[in-house]
């Protein structure tokens, strides 16, 4: 039994690796993209300042269920119902 336990660890690491690298990409992706448009529509600097801000938001507003749900899958963060947090 031990040695299932270690490797749901592991499997467990692996996963929230996984999620960090998801929003990474997430982030990664939109913040190219405002990059590439401002720079195809050449806007002035304030404008791909905002592009910038506005793929930040949407890149927040991604991440943050995608890694609520991560995390309330997560055995080793989930409590069952007998237990008390």
């Amino acid at each position: 039994m031990t040695r299932f336990r270690h490797v749901d660890c592991i499997l467990q690491c692996f996963l929230s690796l996984l999620g960090i690298l998801v929003g990474a990409e997430v982030f990664g992706a939109l913040l190219a993209g405002a990059w590439a448009a401002s720079g195809l529509l050449e806007l002035p600097t304030i404008l791909t300042s905002a592009l910038y801000g506005l793929a930040l938001i949407a890149s927040f507003a991604i991440m943050v269920p995608f890694m609520r749900q991560a995390m309330r899958v997560d055995p080793l963060t989930r409590t069952t119902e007998g237990e008390q947090e």
